[in-house]
Protein backbone atom coordinates (compact mmCIF):
# COMPACT_ATOMS: atom_id res chain seq x y z
CA UNK A 1 0.00 0.00 0.00
CA UNK A 2 2.86 2.36 0.83
CA UNK A 3 4.54 1.58 -2.51
CA UNK A 4 1.36 2.27 -4.45
CA UNK A 5 0.72 5.49 -2.52
CA UNK A 6 4.23 6.78 -3.23
CA UNK A 7 4.05 5.91 -6.92
CA UNK A 8 0.67 7.59 -7.33
CA UNK A 9 1.37 10.74 -5.30
CA UNK A 10 4.98 11.62 -6.05
CA UNK A 11 6.90 12.34 -9.22
CA UNK A 12 9.53 9.66 -9.79
CA UNK A 13 11.81 8.30 -12.50
CA UNK A 14 13.01 5.13 -10.80
CA UNK A 15 11.26 3.19 -8.05
CA UNK A 16 12.83 0.25 -6.17
CA UNK A 17 11.29 -1.92 -3.47
CA UNK A 18 12.52 -5.04 -1.69
CA UNK A 19 10.23 -7.88 -0.60
CA UNK A 20 12.08 -9.86 2.04
CA UNK A 21 9.40 -12.16 3.43
CA UNK A 22 9.64 -14.60 0.52
CA UNK A 23 13.33 -15.06 1.35
CA UNK A 24 12.61 -15.71 5.04
CA UNK A 25 9.82 -18.20 4.28
CA UNK A 26 12.01 -20.32 2.04
CA UNK A 27 15.12 -20.15 4.23
CA UNK A 28 13.37 -21.00 7.48
CA UNK A 29 10.18 -22.83 6.50
CA UNK A 30 11.09 -24.96 3.48
CA UNK A 31 10.74 -28.15 5.51
CA UNK A 32 7.09 -27.33 6.21
CA UNK A 33 5.87 -27.37 2.62
CA UNK A 34 8.41 -29.95 1.33
CA UNK A 35 7.06 -33.42 2.17
CA UNK A 36 10.40 -35.04 1.30
CA UNK A 37 12.50 -32.96 3.69
CA UNK A 38 14.05 -34.89 6.64
CA UNK A 39 12.71 -32.27 9.08
CA UNK A 40 9.18 -32.38 7.65
CA UNK A 41 6.52 -32.89 10.32
CA UNK A 42 2.96 -33.61 9.20
CA UNK A 43 1.37 -31.93 12.20
CA UNK A 44 3.48 -28.81 11.77
CA UNK A 45 2.65 -28.77 8.07
CA UNK A 46 -1.04 -29.10 8.85
CA UNK A 47 -0.84 -25.97 11.02
CA UNK A 48 1.31 -23.74 8.84
CA UNK A 49 1.56 -24.87 5.21
CA UNK A 50 -1.58 -23.09 4.06
CA UNK A 51 -0.46 -19.90 5.80
CA UNK A 52 2.76 -19.99 3.75
CA UNK A 53 0.75 -20.47 0.56
CA UNK A 54 -1.57 -17.63 1.57
CA UNK A 55 1.45 -15.39 2.06
CA UNK A 56 2.71 -16.24 -1.43
CA UNK A 57 -0.71 -15.45 -2.90
CA UNK A 58 -0.74 -12.14 -1.05
CA UNK A 59 2.71 -11.20 -2.34
CA UNK A 60 1.67 -12.11 -5.88
CA UNK A 61 -1.48 -9.99 -5.60
CA UNK A 62 0.33 -6.99 -4.12
CA UNK A 63 3.06 -7.14 -6.77
CA UNK A 64 0.26 -7.02 -9.32
CA UNK A 65 -1.14 -3.93 -7.62
CA UNK A 66 2.28 -2.26 -7.73
CA UNK A 67 2.66 -3.06 -11.43
CA UNK A 68 -0.72 -1.48 -12.08
CA UNK A 69 0.24 1.60 -10.07
CA UNK A 70 3.50 1.90 -12.01
CA UNK A 71 1.59 2.20 -15.28
CA UNK A 72 1.85 0.58 -18.70
CA UNK A 73 4.63 2.88 -19.93
CA UNK A 74 7.02 1.84 -17.12
CA UNK A 75 9.82 -0.67 -17.70
CA UNK A 76 9.47 -3.34 -14.98
CA UNK A 77 12.30 -5.52 -13.67
CA UNK A 78 11.62 -8.29 -11.12
CA UNK A 79 14.78 -9.98 -9.83
CA UNK A 80 15.92 -12.34 -7.09
CA UNK A 81 19.41 -12.42 -5.61
CA UNK A 82 19.39 -16.23 -5.63
CA UNK A 83 17.21 -19.28 -6.14
CA UNK A 84 16.07 -21.77 -3.52
CA UNK A 85 16.13 -25.44 -2.70
CA UNK A 86 16.20 -27.74 0.32
CA UNK A 87 19.23 -27.81 2.63
CA UNK A 88 19.75 -31.10 4.47
CA UNK A 89 23.16 -30.54 6.08
CA UNK A 90 24.87 -27.49 7.53
CA UNK A 91 28.54 -27.08 8.39
CA UNK A 92 29.57 -24.27 10.78
CA UNK A 93 32.87 -23.40 9.16
CA UNK A 94 34.26 -21.25 11.97
CA UNK A 95 33.93 -24.20 14.35
CA UNK A 96 35.61 -26.43 11.78
CA UNK A 97 38.37 -23.85 11.19
CA UNK A 98 38.92 -23.70 14.95
CA UNK A 99 39.15 -27.49 15.16
CA UNK A 100 41.63 -27.59 12.28
CA UNK A 101 43.82 -24.88 13.79
CA UNK A 102 43.21 -22.10 11.27
CA UNK A 103 41.15 -20.01 13.70
CA UNK A 104 42.71 -19.41 17.12
CA UNK A 105 41.05 -18.24 20.33
CA UNK A 106 42.45 -15.86 22.92
CA UNK A 107 44.25 -17.61 25.81
CA UNK A 108 42.52 -15.71 28.64
CA UNK A 109 40.52 -17.55 31.30
CA UNK A 110 37.10 -16.18 30.30
CA UNK A 111 37.54 -17.29 26.68
CA UNK A 112 38.66 -20.74 27.85
CA UNK A 113 35.53 -20.93 30.02
CA UNK A 114 33.32 -20.02 27.06
CA UNK A 115 35.06 -22.67 24.95
CA UNK A 116 34.37 -25.24 27.70
CA UNK A 117 30.72 -24.13 27.80
CA UNK A 118 30.57 -24.54 24.03
CA UNK A 119 31.96 -28.09 24.23
CA UNK A 120 29.24 -28.90 26.79
CA UNK A 121 26.50 -27.63 24.48
CA UNK A 122 25.99 -24.26 26.18
CA UNK A 123 25.95 -22.26 22.95
CA UNK A 124 24.14 -19.26 21.48
CA UNK A 125 21.77 -21.71 19.77
CA UNK A 126 21.02 -23.27 23.15
CA UNK A 127 20.13 -19.82 24.50
CA UNK A 128 17.80 -19.17 21.54
CA UNK A 129 16.13 -22.55 22.11
CA UNK A 130 15.49 -21.67 25.75
CA UNK A 131 13.92 -18.37 24.72
CA UNK A 132 11.41 -20.27 22.57
CA UNK A 133 9.92 -21.71 25.74
CA UNK A 134 6.51 -20.07 26.34
CA UNK A 135 7.46 -19.40 29.96
CA UNK A 136 10.32 -17.16 28.79
CA UNK A 137 8.49 -15.39 25.98
CA UNK A 138 8.86 -11.99 27.66
CA UNK A 139 12.64 -12.26 27.14
CA UNK A 140 12.35 -13.22 23.48
CA UNK A 141 13.41 -10.55 20.94
CA UNK A 142 10.36 -8.99 19.30
CA UNK A 143 12.28 -8.65 16.04
CA UNK A 144 15.39 -10.12 14.48
CA UNK A 145 18.10 -10.39 17.12
CA UNK A 146 20.66 -9.32 14.53
CA UNK A 147 19.06 -5.87 14.42
CA UNK A 148 19.29 -5.40 18.18
CA UNK A 149 22.89 -4.48 18.96
CA UNK A 150 22.46 -4.49 22.74
CA UNK A 151 21.17 -8.09 22.74
CA UNK A 152 23.85 -9.22 20.29
CA UNK A 153 26.50 -7.62 22.49
CA UNK A 154 25.13 -9.37 25.57
CA UNK A 155 25.04 -12.73 23.79
CA UNK A 156 28.60 -12.27 22.52
CA UNK A 157 29.75 -11.47 26.04
CA UNK A 158 28.68 -14.84 27.44
CA UNK A 159 29.06 -17.13 24.40
CA UNK A 160 31.90 -17.74 21.95
CA UNK A 161 32.04 -15.12 19.20
CA UNK A 162 34.52 -13.25 17.01
CA UNK A 163 35.29 -11.18 20.12
CA UNK A 164 37.16 -14.22 21.44
CA UNK A 165 39.32 -14.76 18.36
CA UNK A 166 43.07 -14.16 18.54
CA UNK A 167 43.42 -12.51 15.14
CA UNK A 168 47.21 -12.29 15.40
CA UNK A 169 47.37 -16.10 15.16
CA UNK A 170 44.29 -16.76 13.01
CA UNK A 171 44.97 -17.54 9.35
CA UNK A 172 41.43 -18.15 8.03
CA UNK A 173 37.84 -17.44 9.08
CA UNK A 174 34.33 -17.61 7.68
CA UNK A 175 31.73 -14.88 7.32
CA UNK A 176 28.66 -14.33 5.18
CA UNK A 177 25.95 -16.90 4.56
CA UNK A 178 27.13 -20.31 3.38
CA UNK A 179 30.55 -21.39 2.26
CA UNK A 180 32.61 -18.19 2.22
CA UNK A 181 36.04 -18.67 3.83
CA UNK A 182 38.52 -15.80 3.94
CA UNK A 183 42.26 -15.72 4.53
CA UNK A 184 43.20 -13.29 7.33
CA UNK A 185 45.27 -11.27 4.90
CA UNK A 186 47.63 -8.46 5.90
CA UNK A 187 46.70 -5.15 4.33
CA UNK A 188 43.07 -6.17 3.83
CA UNK A 189 41.84 -7.37 7.23
CA UNK A 190 42.09 -5.10 10.28
CA UNK A 191 44.35 -7.56 12.12
CA UNK A 192 45.67 -9.56 9.18
CA UNK A 193 48.27 -12.21 9.97
CA UNK A 194 48.97 -13.80 6.56
CA UNK A 195 51.37 -12.18 4.10
CA UNK A 196 50.56 -11.68 0.43
CA UNK A 197 52.11 -14.12 -2.00
CA UNK A 198 53.49 -17.51 -1.03
CA UNK A 199 52.05 -17.63 2.50
CA UNK A 200 48.61 -16.61 1.22
CA UNK A 201 48.62 -19.37 -1.41
CA UNK A 202 49.83 -21.89 1.14
CA UNK A 203 46.97 -21.12 3.55
CA UNK A 204 44.39 -21.28 0.74
CA UNK A 205 45.66 -24.64 -0.45
CA UNK A 206 45.73 -26.03 3.10
CA UNK A 207 42.12 -24.97 3.71
CA UNK A 208 40.99 -26.47 0.39
CA UNK A 209 42.76 -29.75 1.06
CA UNK A 210 41.20 -30.01 4.53
CA UNK A 211 37.75 -29.19 3.15
CA UNK A 212 38.02 -32.05 0.67
CA UNK A 213 38.66 -34.43 3.56
CA UNK A 214 35.40 -33.64 5.41
CA UNK A 215 33.13 -36.69 5.48
CA UNK A 216 29.35 -36.74 5.67
CA UNK A 217 28.69 -38.21 9.16
CA UNK A 218 25.68 -40.13 7.83
CA UNK A 219 26.98 -41.54 4.53
CA UNK A 220 30.75 -41.47 4.95
CA UNK A 221 31.04 -39.79 1.55
CA UNK A 222 32.35 -36.33 0.75
CA UNK A 223 30.38 -33.53 2.38
CA UNK A 224 31.77 -30.61 0.36
CA UNK A 225 31.06 -30.21 -3.35
CA UNK A 226 32.97 -27.90 -5.71
CA UNK A 227 35.46 -25.50 -4.09
CA UNK A 228 36.37 -22.30 -5.93
CA UNK A 229 39.15 -19.78 -5.40
CA UNK A 230 38.05 -16.16 -5.77
CA UNK A 231 39.74 -15.66 -9.17
CA UNK A 232 37.91 -18.71 -10.53
CA UNK A 233 34.57 -17.03 -9.85
CA UNK A 234 35.18 -13.26 -9.90
CA UNK A 235 37.16 -10.82 -12.00
CA UNK A 236 37.67 -7.07 -12.29
CA UNK A 237 39.50 -4.22 -10.63
CA UNK A 238 38.10 -4.94 -7.14
CA UNK A 239 39.07 -8.63 -7.09
CA UNK A 240 41.72 -8.08 -4.42
CA UNK A 241 39.62 -5.80 -2.19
Amino acid sequence: KVNCYLMQNYDWQMFVTHIWGTDRCQHELWHIFDDTHPRHDKEEAKLYRERIYDYRDTVDREVGNMLSAAGEDTAIFIASDHGFGPAYTYCAFNIWLMQEGFLKLKPDAFTRLKKLMFSLGLTREFAYTLLRNPLLKSLRPSRGVGSQKSKVGLINKFFLSFNDVDWSKTTAFSKGNYGQIFVNLKGREIAGSVSQGEEYEQVRNQVIEKLRQIKDPKTGGKLIGPIYKREETFSGEHLTD
